[in-house]
């Protein structure tokens, strides 16, 4: 029996921006595919920001929050953009606690 992934992502692209929906739970487990669904995200040829929209997200932990503070240090040596938007309140707690919602979450928050 295979157990259900605890997250999932949808992705849609306009321009040079592409906006990442994720589900559900993002913790240590999902961290590494995280980073690289991400990652590639911001390695696509023609994209030039990434947002991930935290709307649906309904945890998470600090190896989570540790692999989105990677993927921002990954967009800005490459000379491109990330930002996280409309975090649910458990989620913005998380990004205050971590001193990042200032720095990641669009000014719009």
């Amino acid at each position: 029996m295979t157990a259900t992934p605890a997250w999932s992502a949808d992705d849609v692209s306009h321009g040079t921006t592409c906006t990442v929906l994720l589900h559900g739970e993002l913790d240590l487990a999902a961290a590494d595919e995280l980073r690289r669904l991400l990652d590639d995200h911001l390695d696509t040829a023609g994209t030039t920001t990434v947002i991930a929209d935290l709307s649906q997200v309904s945890f998470l932990d600090s190896g989570a929050l540790g692999a989105l503070v990677a993927v921002r240090n990954h967009a800005e040596d490459i000379g491109r953009h990330f930002a996280l938007q409309s975090p649910t309140a458990t989620v913005r707690r998380v990004l205050d606690t971590g001193g990042v919602y200032d720095l990641m979450v669009t000014p719009n928050e």
